[in-house]
């Protein structure tokens, strides 16, 4: 039946996509991509009750007779998602970050699903948060960067949340898994999620387990300030330790041990720093240390953006190259300028990405900006 019978969550950027497509190859188990099946069951409830039924019990607001066709509705969802692969018969599931949030609904829907949460290390997610602007999506999301302070407490709270449901879930609903292990230790970590979801991965295991491969982790990418700015935020700092990770390094010798790969962008705080450093990655050729300095560069004049012109310089150059994966911020700074040259630079970008004029006006303001 296509009921969900697997709900696997976890903080964005925490492996989510990952597990979903490993979880997918196996032959009995389809899990779909943010179908958000809470939603739609719920939607159809309130479609039903909206005809006159009485709401009445969990999830709170919704009749009995609107849940049981919301149910329905999904479970029809998941038998058409499961034949579309060529699993009819097999177990079906959903992905979605937010789910964490939302676990007692989740459970009182479908007293037949299990949780699968996903943890990794909150220094790791913002690293990739921070990425994920600058890899051909900055432009999709908010239009403004997000701080690592806030990341890093979006994580703790999400990561805290999601632990206290499953938890009460108990153990024969509730499964929850690293992502470091996950990549480290692969075939006893997925045969283990398996276990916990009725299915026997047989001969398939190795070849599920070599689609995981390491990733970069946050010594390679994070700068000391940022690691800083992660370790002043007490409840990160706090779930980090619950969860056994280690914890960061703030002191210049430590950062310099811990993370040689970035040892030498100690100390590069400002603009100017960050802007040399930039230019001599870029003269060297080297591209992901070119995005890794025009990130922290961008990042740091964007409160002043309007106020810099070496920064609009910086800004319009990167926007002179739209398929650049550094391009979306040259549009964050961009955005708030006041002249017409980096205005135009932003218009000219935005058609070249394929933002419409006035898909471009509501996301930036940039052409109806003052003079």
């Amino acid at each position: 039946m296509g009921s969900p019978a697997c709900i696997v969550f976890g903080v964005g950027r925490s492996g989510t996509s990952i597990l979903r497509h490993v979880l997918s190859e196996h032959p009995r188990l389809l899990v779909s991509h943010e179908l958000r099946v809470l939603e739609l069951a719920l939607l159809a409830a309130a479609v039903v009750d909206a005809a006159g039924e009485t709401p009445t019990v969990e999830p709170k607001g919704y009749s009995a007779f609107g849940l049981e066709l919301g149910r329905a509705f999904a479970t029809a969802l998941g038998d058409a998602q499961l034949a579309s692969a060529g699993k009819t018969g097999g177990l079906y599931g959903d992905k979605y970050p937010p789910y964490g949030l939302h676990v007692p609904a989740l459970a009182a829907l479908f007293p037949g699903a299990r949780f699968v949460h996903i943890v990794r290390d909150g220094r790791d997610v913002a690293a990739s948060a921070l990425q994920a602007y600058a890899a051909d999506r900055g432009w999709r999301r908010s239009g403004r960067l997000p701080s690592v302070a806030e990341l890093a407490r979006q994580w703790a709270a999400q990561v805290r949340t999601g632990r206290a449901h499953l938890a009460r879930l108990g153990s024969a609903r509730g499964h929850e898994l690293r992502y470091e292990a996950l990549l480290d230790e692969r075939e006893p970590v997925l045969a283990a999620l398996f276990a916990f979801l009725g299915l026997d991965a047989g001969a398939d295991l190795a070849r599920l387990a070599s689609m995981l491969l390491p990733g970069k982790s946050w010594r390679d990418t994070l700068a000391h300030g940022e690691l800083v700015e992660f370790d002043a935020v007490p409840e990160a700092r706090a779930q980090l330790e619950e969860l056994g990770y280690p914890p960061t390094p703030t002191a210049q010798d430590e950062y310099a041990r811990a993370c040689p790969a970035r040892a030498s962008t100690f100390g590069l705080a400002g603009p100017d720093a960050w802007r040399a450093a930039m230019e001599a990655a870029r003269a060297r050729g080297a591209g992901d240390d070119a995005r890794f300095a025009a990130r922290r560069v961008l990042a740091a004049l964007e409160t002043d953006a309007g106020r810099d012109p070496r920064g609009l310089a910086a800004a319009r150059t990167l926007l002179a190259r739209p398929d650049g994966a550094d391009s979306p911020f040259g549009a964050l700074v961009a955005r708030d300028a006041r002249d017409a040259e980096t205005r135009g630079a932003l218009a000219t970008w935005c058609a070249a990405r394929g933002l419409d004029p006035a898909a471009a006006r509501a996301l930036y303001a940039a052409t109806e900006a003052e003079p």
